[in-house]
């Protein structure tokens, strides 16, 4: 009965081209193409309504033409390596570059014999095969865009610019090609030999720029316009500059590291007696490439090296969690020093008003008083916060009721006046005692009953001061012992106060204070804004069952269900 059933050709994967509950998130999330994508029957859209009838003409709207295929689908659903390949090229090429690289290296000059060598009988001709990469890269990186690119990617792309675009990376890629050609034949025609005014040498040259160049649009511009559907977020340049940092060590720690299985590699090539392939002079490969002995060889050779180059890419997952490892115990140390050079419970308030609160009325209208040394206003609503959450730690039993009130602002107190009766009493510091034998907490004012204006006081009192919890009666306002202590762990090794001697023998007490003030001091991301918000919707167009209730079934009911 729970068994899906599938539509007709949709019962092992959902074709590439159908458009999806994916692709519709997508359209929603981009005001741009939402605004242009959602027509009525007659043809029009429906942004180009006056905002005012906007929703009265929402039933009028061409949902099967809006949410078509060619005009919401961005990218085909693939199930192959191409779909991986077109997303993960950059890692790949940069790992072929450096492989190659180390191959080159680790060869070694062939011996003078006066013929040429398939990968060259120099270091400079030798390192100018990695060039090749390029056009190679480029063939299958854009047949891999083609397989995954859908036609609205391709119509996008039906533009003049983008065609100048596509010809010039072409020839940019394809170069090369030929400037590597014009190596190997002026090597092959023996020194002094040139093709007008290019020497061997102005060949090189040209070989290497064009080749770093093309590496460096392959690495550094990863995609199209059409492939980014929304603009890569900003990062500052420091950060940009150490993630650069990070990946060159990282990657020229690995690379040094790997010139020792290369070499070893090369040396059981020469213990197995097989083909070296790059060292074959041309002149013999055309002699014995028919054989079955040449070609056994060459077939061990590559599979040598190819296991070898797999092997080389997976160890890149090593590296980095070391990098990361040591990378993450500098950031925790220059991150959390704070932690022991500061009383991060005193800076509670100031960053809890200034991240959680950022948008609501400061203590005294943003002023400080009294030369205060704090650096961010308190927030008008932070004293009722907290004594919400001090009032929720006795009610769990986490401290006692004298601990309660130390370490409470209570504001409601001091705001409404003094109370007395069954539910609270007044004590010598202007708190309000519970009664404990009720068990009854004091009555809590609502944010709208209490004027910022009420909080004046609390932020010019809020610094350290010589009397400990106790404030002068002129400020009216008590302050919990632990905003009121010193900035360091000296000052707290040389005085003793009610945090470090009661509040702090509750050990899930301590612990749920020190991570709130820790947090605190750490970057809060910003909470996601309308219209880039994640979202999951239910539209899976190849089940077979209807989603959609019909309007018959919903006014009548059915199945012993009431009509709507």
């Amino acid at each position: 009965r729970d068994q899906k059933k599938l539509r007709e050709g949709f019962d092992t994967y959902l074709p590439p081209d159908v458009a999806n509950y994916d692709d519709w998130n997508e359209l929603f999330c981009d005001p741009e193409r939402l605004a242009q994508g959602l027509v009525l029957h007659d043809g029009t859209c429906l942004f180009e309504q006056r905002h005012a009838k906007r929703f009265a003409v929402l039933h009028r709207v061409d949902w099967l033409a809006s949410l078509d295929k060619y005009e919401t689908k961005t990218h085909r659903e693939v199930h192959s390596l191409w779909g991986v390949f077109a997303t993960t090229h950059r890692i790949w090429l940069l790992h072929a570059v450096l492989f190659a690289a180390g191959i080159c290296y680790i060869s070694g000059d062939p011996p003078q014999s006066g013929t040429v060598r398939l990968q060259g009988s120099s270091a400079a001709v030798r390192f100018a095969s990695i060039g090749l990469l390029v056009p190679l890269h480029g063939l299958l990186w854009s047949f891999a865009r083609w397989e995954t690119a859908s036609q609205t990617a391709l119509r996008w792309n039906r533009t003049l610019c983008s065609s100048l675009k596509g010809i010039g990376y072409s020839i940019l890629w394809m170069l090369p090609l030929f400037t590597y050609a014009a190596v190997r034949y002026l090597e092959f025609q023996g020194d002094g030999a040139s093709i007008g005014f290019v020497t061997k040498g102005i060949a090189l040259v040209a070989h290497y720029d064009v080749s770093v160049l093309g590496l460096l649009t392959h690495l550094l511009i990863p995609g199209r316009p059409c492939d980014r559907l929304w603009s890569l977020t900003s990062v500052p340049v420091r950060q940009r500059v150490c993630r650069y940092i990070f990946w060159i060590v990282v990657l020229g720690l690995k690379f040094y590291m790997s010139l020792v299985i290369f070499r070893a590699v090369a040396e059981e090539t020469i213990t197995l007696d097989l083909v070296r392939l790059g060292r074959e002079p041309i002149s013999e490969i055309s002699r014995v490439w028919y054989s079955t002995s040449w070609g056994s060889d060459v077939l061990e050779w590559l599979l040598l090296w190819s296991m070898s180059f797999c092997l080389f890419v997976a160890d890149t997952g090593l590296w980095y969690q070391a990098g990361c490892t040591c990378l993450g115990v500098v950031f925790i140390i220059t991150r959390r020093h704070q932690f022991a050079l500061e009383h991060t419970a005193s800076k509670i308030p100031e960053r809890f008003s200034k991240k959680v609160f950022s948008f609501s009325a400061s203590a005294g209208g943003g002023r400080q008083r009294g030369g205060s040394k704090r650096g961010a206003p308190l927030s008008a609503y932070f004293p009722m916060m907290w004594d919400r959450i001090m009032e929720q730690m006795r009610s769990e039993d986490k401290c006692d009721n004298e601990v309660w009130h130390e370490q409470s602002f209570n504001v409601r107190v001091v705001a409404a006046g003094p109370r007395s009766g069954a539910d609270g009493a007044i004590n010598s510091s202007g708190g309000a005692l519970a009664a404990e034998d009720s068990g009854v907490l004091s009555e809590s004012r609502t944010p709208s009953e209490v004027s910022p204006s009420d909080m004046s006081n609390v932020q010019h009192t809020l610094q350290p001061s010589e009397s400990g919890t106790e404030l002068g009666s002129d400020d009216g306002v008590k302050v919990p012992g632990m905003f009121n202590r010193g900035d360091s762990i000296i000052d707290l090794a040389v005085m003793s106060g009610t945090y470090t001697s009661r509040a702090a023998n509750n050990a899930e007490m301590r612990w749920r204070l020190n991570s709130i003030a820790r947090s605190l001091s750490m970057p809060m991301p910003m909470p996601f804004r309308a219209p880039y918000i994640p979202g999951i919707t239910v539209l899976i167009p190849h089940l077979k069952e209807d989603i959609l209730t019909t309007k018959e079934d919903l006014y009548s009911g059915s199945g012993g269900t009431g009509p709507l």
